[in-house]
C-alpha cells in the first residue's frame, strides 16, 4: 500500500500472473507484456514472493522480488515505468596466472574466468601496485581479459595476482520503514538493515550495476546508415560509463567502449555501419548518474 492506493499481484488460469494497481473504487492491470512473460516463467512461484513499497527522493516505488526466478521487478508510480533492480555481493577470489602490461593496458591470464564484457572486477595482489585496481574489464576470451593500468609498471607483475568479482542477484529487501530522517529497508536472506542515502552510490559497499537499453532504432527505413558517433547527454560527473551496442535485436553485442562522463562531450565515434541498431549505457561506478538521452550522428546510405 502506498497511501491511497494498493498494488497486488494475481494469478488467474485464463491469464497468468500479473500485477494490478487498485486506486479508489476502481482497479486495472499495470504490468505490461514484458513483465507478465516475466511473471510467467515456468519455474516462477508464488511461494517466494515478496512485495514492499517505499517513498524515495519523491519517488514512490514498488517492489516486487521472486527468488525462484532471482529477480526484482520495480514499478515507479510517478513516471509509470517498470524497471529491474538486483543486489551485488563479493564472489570468491580467483588467481591470475599471467599479468602483463603493454602502453598503459594490462592482460590478465585466469583459466575458464566465466566474466562477462564490462564486469567490474577487483585485482589485487600484484607487487606493483598500478596493478591493482578495481575496474570494468574487457574479455578477450575465456581465459584473458584486459584493463587500463597507470603508468609503466614492471611487466610481467610479481607477486600473488588475484582477481575478485560480485555477484548480481534479486533485491533482497522485504521490509521498509521511514524512521523520521531514515529510509531504512531489511534484508531477507540475513537480516541486515540497510539506509538508503541519496548521496551514496553503492550497495553495502557493493557496486549498483546500472544498465539501461534503448529501443532499436532504424530512422524510419531499413536502408544501411552510418553512424558517426553517439553522444550521452546528462549531468556532468567525474566519472565513466560504458556504451556498447547490437545490431541482431539484442542477441550479440561489441564490446563496451568507455564515455568519460566529465567531458564537454561524453561521445564515441566509429560506429560503423548498421540497419538497426539499439544501444545499453553502463554504469558500475560510486558516484551519481543522470542521463537525459542518447543523441547519435547518422547518415543515410543507399
Amino acid at each position: 500500500q502506498i497511501y491511497n492506493t494498493i498494488l497486488f499481484m494475481s494469478k488467474t488460469i485464463q491469464k497468468g500472473a500479473q500485477v494490478s494497481i487498485l486506486d479508489g473504487l476502481g482497479s486495472s492491470v499495470i504490468s505490461t507484456p514484458a513483465v507478465d512473460r516475466v511473471l510467467n516463467q515456468p519455474n516462477f512461484t508464488a511461494d517466494d514472493v515478496y512485495a514492499i513499497s517505499i517513498k524515495i527522493q519523491g519517488h514512490s516505488f514498488y517492489i516486487l522480488s521472486s527468488e525462484s526466478i532471482n529477480t526484482t521487478l520495480v514499478f515507479d508510480l510517478n513516471t509509470k515505468t517498470w524497471s529491474t533492480w538486483t543486489f551485488c555481493i563479493a564472489a570468491g577470489s580467483q588467481t591470475i596466472t599471467a599479468l602483463t602490461s603493454v602502453n598503459g593496458v594490462a592482460t590478465a591470464t585466469v583459466a575458464a574466468h566465466g566474466y562477462a564484457d564490462g564486469d567490474l572486477e577487483t585485482i589485487s595482489g600484484a607487487t606493483q601496485t598500478a596493478y591493482n585496481a578495481t575496474v570494468n574489464i574487457s574479455v578477450i576470451d575465456a581465459n584473458s581479459f584486459t584493463y587500463p593500468v597507470a603508468g609503466t609498471p614492471v611487466s610481467p607483475a610479481t607477486g600473488t595476482p588475484i582477481v575478485q568479482g560480485f555477484t548480481e542477484g534479486f533485491f533482497p529487501m522485504v521490509s521498509y520503514l521511514n524512521g523520521g530522517t531514515q529510509d531504512l529497508l531489511q534484508d531477507e536472506t540475513n537480516g541486515n538493515i540497510y539506509q538508503a542515502l541519496p548521496t551514496l552510490y553503492q550497495d553495502g559497499g557493493a557496486p549498483i550495476n546500472t544498465k539501461a537499453r534503448t529501443p532499436q532504432f532504424d530512422g524510419g527505413t531499413s536502408d544501411k546508415k552510418t553512424m558517426s558517433a553517439a553522444e550521452v547527454v546528462g549531468n556532468k560527473v567525474a566519472s565513466t560509463a560504458y556504451l556498447r551496442y547490437s545490431d541482431d535485436d539484442y542477441v550479440t553485442w561489441s564490446q563496451y567502449r568507455p564515455v568519460d562522463l566529465s567531458a564537454q562531450r561524453s561521445r564515441i565515434t566509429r560506429l560503423g555501419s548498421t540497419r538497426r541498431r539499439a544501444f545499453e549505457l553502463r554504469h558500475t561506478a560510486n558516484t551519481s548518474l543522470r542521463v537525459e538521452l542518447l543523441n547519435l550522428d547518422v547518415d543515410n546510405g543507399a
